[in-house]
């Protein structure tokens, strides 16, 4: 008979259950570390596009005054340096000219990041495309824009044959999507290629991301933002519950075992989730998290061999013959996260160490675990 079925054990089980559901506070990572995050930017939201034009003339008239400031640092301290000049005639000067574009059909993956300084702004960066092949003999016609001072485009292109293959990562667009080529996104990207076969345009690669350029996303008070999310996740883990399944072993019937053990280990894999956050009252405010993550963990835990867990044996411990030893189980699991409340399901196999563990009645079996969470530290926003 095994211990679960002993009225103490029982009893101190489910003394553990209750305490560590009242006092967990996110039993799937202690700490949680992210990689690879990205966010996927849908058809619609508008996305803008600075860029700057260099050497813009500009004619500045006598009694002008101009503010000069210079950012100088000193001891730790930052400080910003103010002069001010007046024009004593009419005088032409070159500046650097930014232009804003509202790009409204842009879509793919990048990575997000809120600005330092303007709490409404959302930085982006658009990933690099799939590496695309040019094969060698192929016409292409390299076209390239630059931003005038007045905000439109001065294009060059030159149209030649390759002498060898060429990757570029950029994203393909096919013919057939011509209506693709009037948009704001294809009409203010720095490189376009035109790829011929038969002497006509079989498809379009597209830079999507301009080195030159910023992209940004505002946001206006009070909106909110909602958008897919993946990313890689790794970190410790803690494993509340176990259930050991029932089995048959050299001839003995195994009922099966449930447990509330310490099972602490690391776990890795792929989260899908939203990047939801809300703009207001010049504060960015990043909501609780909704997210699925799957992937393989490798955990350690104590186990107790005795009478009552080696009773498959061939010589079973005696009574008075114990010995804890370490277990090592490595599996897979499926995590949730619905705002502050954390769910898993996880499934493994257990290999107890030393010569002794294989007495053991659930040496190399399965098992499923679960947990339950809440994060209270956490309120509804992060």
């Amino acid at each position: 008979m095994n211990t679960s079925s002993h009225p103490e054990s029982i009893k101190v089980s489910k003394i553990y259950i209750v305490l560590y559901v009242l006092f967990s506070t996110g039993f799937l990572f202690c700490q949680e570390y992210k990689t690879n995050n990205k966010v996927y930017i849908p058809k619609g939201l508008v996305i803008k596009k600075k860029q700057t034009a260099k050497k813009c003339i500009e004619k500045l008239t006598k009694n002008t005054i101009l503010k000069q400031e210079e950012v100088k640092n000193s001891d730790g301290k930052t400080y910003t340096v103010i002069k001010l000049d007046t024009v004593q005639k009419d005088t032409m000067i070159a500046f650097d000219r930014a232009h804003i574009l509202s790009i409204k059909d842009f879509s793919g993956w990048v990575n997000i990041k809120s600005d330092a300084n303007d709490k409404s702004k959302l930085n982006i960066n658009p990933l690099l495309g799939i590496k695309q092949k040019i094969d060698s003999g192929t016409i292409v016609n390299r076209i390239s824009q630059i931003i005038t001072c007045k905000g439109d485009y001065e294009r060059t292109s030159k149209k030649d044959t390759l002498e060898q293959d060429e990757y570029y990562n950029y994203k393909r667009i096919n013919k057939e999507d011509f209506i693709f080529s009037k948009s704001d996104w294809y009409t203010s990207s720095k490189n376009i290629i035109e790829v011929y076969k038969d002497q006509n345009i079989d498809h379009y690669l597209i830079n999507n991301f301009d080195q030159n350029a910023d992209f940004y996303i505002k946001l206006d008070n009070r909106s909110y933002l909602n958008l897919k999310e993946e990313s890689i996740v790794f970190g410790p883990i803690i494993i509340p519950f176990k259930y050991r399944f029932g089995h048959t072993k050299n001839g003995v019937d195994i009922s099966a075992d449930f447990s509330a053990d310490f099972n602490a280990g690391l776990f890795g894999g792929k989260s899908w989730g939203r990047y939801r956050v809300k703009y207001e009252s010049d504060e960015l405010k990043k909501l609780s998290n909704l997210s699925l993550t799957v992937g393989i963990f490798l955990s350690l835990s104590a186990t107790t061999f005795d009478e009552d867990s080696t009773t498959s044996a061939k010589v079973p411990l005696t009574e008075d013959e114990s010995e804890t030893r370490a277990s090592l189980s490595p599996g897979i699991g499926i995590m949730t996260s619905i705002y502050n409340f954390n769910f898993g399901l996880f499934g493994g196999f257990e290999v107890g160490f030393g010569s002794i563990a294989e007495k053991w009645d659930y040496n190399k079996r399965p098992w499923i675990g679960f947990g339950v969470g809440y994060n209270i530290s956490n309120t509804f926003f992060k």
